[in-house]
């Protein structure tokens, strides 16, 4: 069976959802736990991100959110 996959912009509601994919993929990273568990409160996000980034997320219907991206704004040179 396919699965379709949706693109939307995050709202702030999944935020633990966010946070769970994105610890997901750093504790699968070929580290040490200690490392990973250090390294892994600097890639979490807040609500604060929300003002400062437009992050995208991936979703699954029978799944929920399966990636994430997020995106600052720079100004051009």
């Amino acid at each position: 069976m396919t699965q379709t996959v949706k693109i939307r912009v995050a709202r702030r509601e999944d935020l633990d959802a966010i946070n769970a994919v994105i610890e997901a993929a750093v504790m699968n990273w070929r580290l040490p736990e200690r490392i990973k568990r250090l390294a892994l409160p600097s890639y979490r996000y807040t609500h604060i991100d929300y003002e400062h980034l437009e992050i995208l997320v991936s979703e699954m219907i029978d799944i929920g959110i399966v990636g994430v991206a997020g995106c600052e704004m720079a100004e051009p040179n």
